[in-house]
């Protein structure tokens, strides 16, 4: 009987050393502390850990995205409203140039490695905010994804510069998809991007209808004596339907 008891005092010793290094740990990781409070039942206490979090900026990005799928839906829903104010705060104008750095980075990898698909559109539609030419090679690998080919797409019509204007003009020469080739033809239009011009008159005269149609719209959109020669030439002599547009 006395060892019984004994055994419990001991049990009950261990528990609360347990219980104290847990409080110790937590007290020493306050991204924790806050990562729980984002699943508290009180709105004033989670939005006060997310801005703790977003203060912390890109570099706990890649601990937020593996907890983004895990806990309960309010704990998941807050992660992904701290992920996207860290990364708009790094997307300001007049944020700090490494802090951008670092979350594109982050982004990247989100995207190279084996992560789920909603963790991977995220990244996507966070990267449209914030990438430049490092992002390029990554979302032309996402292109050829079928479950992430379109957020791709959209991705790279947003990201500036000529890198992302070539890779869609390699990607459009590459596929025979018309559907494929229609949409990519809207994304250089929509970068209304002078150096797309002649692909996009090449596509004014292609075989299928819609290319054609996707094509004049981009035409349409970047204003250039070649684009302005080719549309008067479906003027001219384009179909009831290419004249509707």
């Amino acid at each position: 009987m006395k060892s019984k008891k004994c055994l419990q005092i001991g049990i009950v010793i261990i528990a609360l050393a347990l219980i104290g290094n847990w409080s110790f740990a937590l007290q020493d990781n306050p991204i924790h502390l806050q990562l729980i409070k984002l699943e508290s039942a009180d709105a004033k206490a989670r939005e006060s850990a997310k801005a703790a979090l977003a203060l912390r900026g890109p570099a706990i990005l890649d601990e937020l995205f593996p907890r983004m799928v895990y806990g309960n839906a309010t704990k998941q829903l807050w992660i992904k409203l701290t992920i996207k104010e860290i990364v708009h705060n790094a997307a300001a104008p007049n944020a700090d140039a490494l802090d951008r750095r670092l979350a594109e980075q982050s982004l990247i990898k989100v995207l190279e490695d084996p992560w789920r698909l909603e963790q991977k559109q995220l990244a996507l539609d966070l990267i449209a905010l914030i990438g430049r030419d490092e992002s390029v090679p990554v979302l032309v690998a996402c292109m050829k994804d079928k479950s992430l080919a379109e957020h791709a797409r959209r991705t790279l019509e947003n990201i500036p510069g000529k890198a992302a204007t070539s890779a869609l003009l390699k990607v459009l020469s590459k596929t025979d998809c018309d559907n494929c080739r229609a949409a990519i033809l809207n994304s250089l239009g929509g970068r209304e991007d002078s150096r797309a011009i002649s692909a996009i008159v090449r596509a004014m005269d292609d075989p299928s209808g819609q290319v054609r149609m996707a094509a004049i719209r981009a035409a349409g959109r970047i204003p250039h004596t070649k684009t302005a020669k080719a549309l008067f030439d479906v003027f001219e002599n384009g179909s009831q339907e290419e004249l509707a547009i």
